[in-house]
């Protein structure tokens, strides 16, 4: 007995007419499937019980976060100030002296914070700058307020008075109450002997101090490498200080 086979007779016009409408009804089902999902999303939404939920935290995750450890609370800290460090080399700050002999001049200062990062991935101690406004009294004209240093944290082979006179010059033929006074925290700046008029620019005057301090600790992390490559380290792996190592003997 032989059996007939269906398709044997179908041309490849029919095939392809069939496929073609199995691949139509399945698409609108799948559509038909979509709206149904979105509207029983939206309803689901708007019920009572799920819009508490969404509004009210549950007490778990308050009580997690309050039974934190204070080492992943602080190692969080850190990693959020790295990232500012990283991003923003410098930055400012209002600070008030506590000093109760302060004038009113001095009271209220400008901070700024320059971070340098060293060869070990780590940043190195902040260095600080304060400054003071003090107001310029020129004869015939209105008086002005100008940016002058101080109190800083600046290594001492960098000078600090000469990028002041650059960028944060007086005001030519200014007397300051401050001068009057004995005020001797500048006495080595050129800005004594030939006051200028320009404008002041603190932008560039705390961008070229970054970059004498930036190129300070290069120096300083090069000649560590130096001393890496040539073996001058102890047992445990650190950096001997140059005093501490003998010269060679001289053949």
């Amino acid at each position: 007995m032989t059996t007939k086979n269906p398709n044997k007779h179908r041309t490849p016009d029919s095939q392809e007419e069939e496929l073609g409408t199995s691949i139509s009804s399945i698409r609108a089902e799948i559509q038909t499937l979509q709206k149904r999902k979105r509207l029983l999303t939206s309803s689901l939404l708007t019920t009572n019980q799920i819009q508490s939920l969404l509004t009210t935290p549950p007490k778990e995750a308050t009580n997690t976060l309050e039974t934190l450890s204070p080492l992943v609370q602080a190692a969080g800290k850190h990693n959020t100030s790295n990232h500012h460090r990283i991003a923003f080399g410098a930055t400012t700050f209002p600070f008030k002296d506590p000093s109760p002999t302060a004038n009113s001049q001095t009271k209220n200062l400008l901070g700024v914070r320059i971070d340098v990062c060293a060869r070990n991935g780590r940043f190195a101690k902040p260095y600080y700058i304060l400054l003071r406004s003090e107001r310029s009294h020129v004869a015939g004209k209105e008086s002005t307020r100008r940016l002058r240093v101080h109190r800083h944290t600046i290594p001492s082979f960098i000078s600090v008075a000469k990028l002041e006179a650059v960028y944060l010059p007086r005001a030519r033929g200014s007397t300051h109450q401050d001068e009057e006074e004995g005020d001797t925290s500048s006495e080595d700046s050129p800005s004594k002997k030939q006051p200028s008029t320009r404008k002041q620019d603190l932008s560039a005057f705390v961008r070229e101090l970054r970059r004498e301090l930036v190129a300070w600790h290069m120096r300083v992390d090069a000649i560590d490498l130096l001393r890496e490559w040539v073996g001058l380290v102890d047992s445990e792996g650190r950096v001997i200080p140059s005093e501490d190592v003998s010269p060679d003997p001289i053949v």
